[in-house]
């Protein structure tokens, strides 16, 4: 059980040590292990991102190596299982830029059900669907609410950022809504942390360019009422919205910290207290 899978998401001294260390990760199991596991009553946690272009500064894998990487810390200190992940996501409004890859609304809805699915009919009693990818967000609570429908688990799901608002209230800096909308203030400081070698400051832009109404708007961390998708073409030339010239190391990795703390206390409410 080795961190091989692990160490794509981790940097530095963290990722040269992390092949030594043991995670639950479900593809390092063999099958007895996962059935004692399931019968001590493990969450297993199921990253959800998407393949996305992330402007001129970010790599196209953002929105699953953050969910990773948050669900592999917490779970080592919860003892619980990470899947394997899903790697896209949907993505209409981004295939302007190449490297985007978008699957359509009921095939998504089809695909991570069938997955927690067989989850459960194998014996996961609980599963935690952990989204980083923001037009996810709603489809996989509908997802959330067809595993609890539909079979015999408890089924939870959030987006990994919705874990720290209180955090990234004190150490925004970009401008309020606006300026965490797509990699921008909040996630190149999450990557900074996470995964420098992969990140281009040098070409680090900010843009503003979706028209902002008193219901709409753009923004990761502060959601508009009223949801509208448009596309990304039309109102960004790098693929960024936000501002992620304002993004530093320091700010990544206390939002790191405070999301991994989160989650994995979340985890053991979720494991402890929270019943069908």
């Amino acid at each position: 059980m080795e961190g091989e899978f692990a160490a794509l998401y981790f940097v530095g001294e963290k990722k040269e040590s992390i092949k030594k260390e043991k995670f639950m990760l479900l593809q390092k199991m063999k099958w007895p292990e996962v059935k004692e596991k399931i019968g001590k009553g493990v969450v297993v946690v199921v990253p959800i991102g998407s393949t996305e272009q992330h402007g001129y500064h970010l790599p196209i894998d953002t929105d699953i190596s953050i969910p990773c990487h948050i669900a592999i810390e917490a779970t080592e200190r919860t003892q619980d299982i990470v899947a394997p992940p899903i790697n896209y996501g949907y993505n209409e409004k981004d295939l302007a830029f190449p490297g985007t890859v978008s699957v359509k609304t009921n095939s998504f809805l089809d695909y991570v059900f069938d997955v927690c699915d067989s989850l459960s009919r194998t014996g996961f009693k609980k599963i935690l669907l952990l989204n980083g990818h923001g037009y996810n967000t709603f489809l996989v609570h509908t997802v959330c609410n067809m595993v609890n429908e539909k079979t015999d688990s408890l089924c939870a799901s959030t987006s990994y950022f919705q874990l720290i608002p209180d955090v990234i209230k004190e150490l925004r800096q970009s401008k309020s809504p606006g300026g965490m909308a797509h990699s921008g203030e909040f996630e190149t400081s999450v990557q900074l942390f996470l995964d420098p070698e992969h990140i281009d400051m040098n070409k680090a832009v900010k843009e503003f360019g979706f028209h902002k109404t008193k219901y709409t708007w753009p923004d990761l961390l502060q959601m508009p009422p009223v949801y509208i998708r448009t596309n990304f073409d039309n109102n960004t030339k790098s693929g960024v919205i936000g501002d992620p010239t304002l993004a530093t190391r320091e700010k990544g990795e206390k939002m790191v910290k405070a999301l991994i703390e989160r989650l994995a206390d979340f985890l053991r409410i979720f494991k402890e207290e929270i019943t069908h």
